[in-house]
């Protein structure tokens, strides 16, 4: 399966919520509105898809889920 990096926006009180996912290909239509699931399990409605930008299979997605961290980790003093 692929999956697409996807802009996602969300629209608040206090303005715009911004935050990249990778989806699965078959839910990635610019303008479709989403729910995201959180941390603890709860889902989120509203979400819209504003870009999408590469894509890439879902076991390279996988294998670097947690690189952030790995970078985080790496710069933070």
């Amino acid at each position: 399966m692929k999956y697409v990096q996807c802009l996602l926006i969300k629209y608040v009180k206090e303005g715009c919520l911004k935050t990249v996912a990778w989806l699965p290909e078959n839910f990635c239509e610019i303008y479709k509105e989403l729910k995201l699931q959180d941390d603890d399990g709860l889902w989120n409605e509203g979400w819209i898809i504003q870009e999408t930008y590469n894509c890439a299979e879902e076991d390279y997605i996988l294998s670097h889920e947690r690189d952030w961290a790995k970078q985080r980790k790496a710069s933070d003093i």
